[in-house]
């Protein structure tokens, strides 16, 4: 395939992705760049958009294990936060919002970068936030934001399919007009 690339075709060459409906991965790219090939792939699970989301298992602060696919059903919103990003604090108001309009109709799953469950809960106290919070899994976290840029947002449909990425403050409101979309 030859062509130029624009902002909403540029993909992750290090997972599975989709093109055209169906499922690539990278197979060789050559010494100088220049050249990548592809080959088919089954791969169905992948965080990558189209894809299924990659199921894990993360405690929350009360010591209760959650599992990712155990919500598909109805849509999950998956946040990737940090209580020092200043990002994050600025979207947390409206996350709040989102829970609250919407409880009834979607899972909110947030996990934090920090590990510490008393540290959290003393956050949580001072800054409340709504929704489902796990504490950092570093599979998870690998595998869904490898780059760790806080807040990441995963928004995936009832059946399990990433309909959204989304990296920033500023994407909460693509992420709120998308979940308004799948309810």
């Amino acid at each position: 395939m030859r062509g130029a690339l624009v902002s909403s075709e540029k993909i992750d060459i290090t997972q599975p992705f989709l093109i055209n409906g169906n499922t690539y991965e990278v197979s060789y790219i050559d010494s100088t760049g220049f050249q990548i090939f592809l080959q088919p792939s089954n791969e169905t699970e992948a965080p990558v958009r189209g894809l299924t989301a990659p199921n894990f298992q993360a405690t929350d602060l009360e010591g209760n294990e959650h599992n990712l696919h155990s919500y598909f059903g109805e849509p999950v919103l998956l946040e990737f936060w940090s209580k020092y990003c200043p990002y994050c604090k600025e979207v947390r108001p409206d996350l709040n919002q989102l829970q609250e309009e919407y409880c009834e109709d979607f899972t909110l799953m947030t996990m934090a970068r920090e590990t510490d469950r008393n540290e959290l809960k003393e956050h949580l106290k001072k800054n409340p936030k709504q929704g489902i919070f796990v504490l950092r899994n570093d599979e998870a976290w690998n595998t869904f934001n490898p780059i760790t840029a806080t807040p990441t947002f995963y928004l995936i449909d009832s059946d399990g399919t990433i309909k959204m990425k989304g990296i920033g403050a500023e994407k909460i409101e693509v992420v709120e007009k998308m979940l308004q979309n799948l309810l």
